[in-house]
């Protein structure tokens, strides 16, 4: 999967947080800081998963609030 989001005017940076919910509790999985990327490639190692990830923006006055959550069901039809 490639999560991608628009670049906020000014931002040098963007910090990405991916969880995954396991018997309802989201757990984090991937927290990573982007450089300026709009877009990552992550495989998640488990499979028929909800998986959901926000992503927070830095510019010269800081780091700014997170975005809300996009979530979605993962499911590889090449695993079991």
């Amino acid at each position: 999967m490639k999560p991608s989001w628009a670049a906020k005017a000014g931002s040098t940076d963007d910090q990405v947080w991916l969880e995954f919910s396991e018997g309802g509790v989201w757990k984090c999985c991937y927290a990573w800081s982007t450089g300026g990327a709009t877009s990552q490639t992550v495989w998640p190692t488990m499979n028929k998963i909800w998986i959901r990830w926000k992503v927070g923006a830095r510019t010269s006055a800081g780091w700014g609030p997170w975005s809300d959550y996009a979530e979605f069901r993962f499911s590889n039809p090449t695993r079991s």
